[in-house]
């Protein structure tokens, strides 16, 4: 929850999407969406969470089928 409204991670197609639900409907909170896979990379253990300035993180990681990555985001200054 961001200020008071849902908020989601997901990753559709190689690219990930944080959406907001706004009473009515989901609205990108990342336009355009956060291309997160390589071409041969794939993404998963996406998480998301507000640090204590209320900003928006989101955080995954990264495979190529070897080594793994990991990604923090913050989405608001």
């Amino acid at each position: 929850v961001h200020d008071g409204d849902p908020v989601v991670a997901l990753v559709e197609d190689g690219e990930l999407y944080v959406q907001r639900w706004t009473g009515a409907a989901w609205v990108d909170e990342l336009a355009p969406p956060f291309h997160a896979t390589s071409a041969s990379g794939v993404t998963s253990e996406v998480q998301l969470a507000v640090d204590a300035c209320g900003r928006l993180v989101v955080a995954f990681t990264e495979s190529d089928g070897g080594d793994r990555d990991v990604y923090v985001y913050r989405l608001y200054p």
